[in-house]
């Protein structure tokens, strides 16, 4: 082999290889809604209000509370939904949600980083009244190189 031929191989081998893919961007909601009839519901999350339905709730940026963090999954006695899965090459993303009363708890996996927590969700009517959970419906858009996870919970005034 030659000199220069040496000098080359290198960078020919490099153009080669495969480029490390980036990051997928991954975005997870909670979404809150009240049913029709039900009248127009305040959200307070963890004690904090959160303004009238529907709201959504960035699952990256709630603030889970310490006391509420489970330690297996899905916590014993709630009420566990099927998760959202989106596959990133070799990584996957996924948000699963599981119910206990007024306490969600989350378990959200990002770039191969499992995050855990509990938040107390309150949805109340004008009148001060609680509503109660009625149901959930999971949605998930995803393309290349993104991923969007969202889960609706939707509230109805108690029987």
């Amino acid at each position: 082999m030659t000199p220069r031929l040496l000098l080359v191989l290198p960078f020919v081998l490099a153009a080669c290889s495969p480029a490390d893919l980036p990051q997928a961007k991954v975005t997870m909601m909670i979404g809150v809604r009240v049913a029709e009839g039900s009248g127009i519901g305040s959200v307070t999350v963890n004690g904090d209000p959160r303004g009238p339905a529907p709201v959504d709730l960035d699952v990256e940026g709630l603030a889970f509370d310490p006391a509420l963090t489970p330690k297996a999954w899905p916590p014993p006695g709630a009420q566990s939904f099927e998760p959202t899965v989106s596959k990133h090459g070799s990584k996957e993303s996924s948000l699963t949600i599981a119910l206990s009363g007024d306490i969600v708890y989350v378990r959200r996996i990002a770039a191969g980083v499992e995050t855990m927590g509990g938040i107390r969700l309150k949805v109340t009517a004008p009148e001060g009244s609680s509503l109660e959970f009625d149901s959930a419906e999971k949605e998930l858009t995803s393309g290349l190189g993104r991923a969007k996870h969202t889960v609706r919970l939707l509230y109805k005034r108690r029987r």
